[in-house]
């Protein structure tokens, strides 16, 4: 029986969902075993590891002995661990680097693939699975048919229905505005529900909004710096008092020094107790000498992989969690439409107002 490796499944280990198929086993294998190869900056023991998983899923009839036993695994570990979201430490590696876990992964291996002959960029709307039903997939539609029925009600029943149709109209309003935040917010959730199948697929700045989404969800206050001028940092995290800085880094090769040193110029300058570089890819050797010697934390594939599975373990949003989810993303997309209202109603007003004092003027100087 193959027994799990370093608390990550041997899909993890490829970065493929549970249902892959063969050639996306292969595809993965490939990809992988060049990034974690010795000569490419890897180590020894991540590319046995990498062999090992394609060796036992690429063999039809180990494949399936091994998905009975991690279901079996699964069975146990849920009796006994603790399936809370977040990050707890559990050791300090040789080099200094601590190290994070979060609960098992989860048994079904995350995500979907996209489908063959698909484009290689990552995208929020295709991404994830959502296994949402019924209410909770269209929330705020319920509540803008039950807000009109209500409006219809209190309309039929004369003078007696104020009441009412004053309760439908609010009604109405927040279906609308859950209507127009409901793209966003589902748009959001499969985001956060992104495997390390999505991340390879994503743009940095994707991949850094999918960290952002990870932290929050191990109960960090995140901020997203990025782009120019961030002084070495993509996201600013505070927890019990603690500030940390992180490098967002994906890559399709190994991560070499200059992340490490941005890190760390970073953490000074933020006037952090924490630095860290996390990449979906592997470090080189003088990366992880340097950050040894810096204090900085590096997270590769692996570790990144055990510390989003908690996103994965978590079940899907209810329909009162999901309509809280469409208010906040539509909330301000109304707020701005009314404030643009009212400002083009202003410059109107004035440039009505500017053009009869001109009319006026002219009236006067003709007499």
């Amino acid at each position: 029986m193959m027994m799990l490796m370093d608390e990550s499944t041997l899909y993890e280990l490829l970065g493929v969902p549970r249902k892959a198929t063969q050639e996306e086993i292969r595809t993965a294998y490939l990809r992988i075993s060049k990034q974690v190869h010795a000569d490419k900056g890897g180590s020894d023991a991540l590319f046995r590891q990498v062999n090992t998983a394609y060796k036992v899923l690429s063999d039809l009839q180990a494949r399936v002995r091994y998905d009975q036993e991690l279901d079996g695994n699964a069975a146990n570990t849920a009796a006994d661990h603790d399936t809370a979201p977040g990050w707890r430490r559990v050791n300090d590696t040789a080099d200094g680097n601590s190290q994070w876990t979060s609960p098992p992964p989860r048994p079904d291996g995350g995500n979907p693939p996209p489908a063959s002959g698909t484009s290689r960029d990552y995208s929020p709307a295709t991404a994830g699975s959502s296994r949402a039903t019924g209410l909770a997939r269209h929330p705020s539609a319920v509540v803008l048919a039950v807000g009109f029925l209500l409006l219809m009600i209190g309309s039929s029943t004369g003078g007696t229905g104020h009441g009412i149709v004053s309760f439908g109209f609010m009604v109405v309003v927040l279906g609308i505005v859950g209507m127009i935040g409901h793209r966003r917010a589902v748009g959001r959730e499969r985001f956060r529900r992104a495997s390390m199948y999505d991340i390879d697929f994503m743009s940095g700045q994707q991949f850094e909004l999918r960290l952002a989404e990870a932290f929050q969800h191990a109960g960090c206050h995140v901020k997203h710096v990025g782009g120019k001028g961030n002084f070495g940092t993509d996201l600013v995290l505070e927890q019990n008092g603690v500030r940390t800085v992180v490098q967002a880094t994906r890559r399709s090769g190994p991560v070499g020094q200059p992340a490490v040193q941005e890190a760390a110029i970073a953490r000074a300058h933020y006037g952090a107790q924490r630095a860290m570089v996390v990449t979906n890819s592997v470090f080189t050797e003088s990366a992880r000498a340097l950050a040894a010697s810096n204090a900085v934390e590096l997270w590769d594939r692996f570790l990144l992989g055990q510390f989003i599975s908690a996103q994965l373990q978590a079940p899907p949003q209810n329909a009162m969690a999901m309509f809280a989810a469409e208010l906040r993303a539509g909330c301000p997309v109304v707020l701005r439409g009314i404030g643009v209202f009212f400002l083009g109603l202003f410059a109107v007003f004035s440039a009505v107002d500017t053009s009869r004092r001109r009319t006026r003027h002219r009236t006067r100087r003709r007499w």
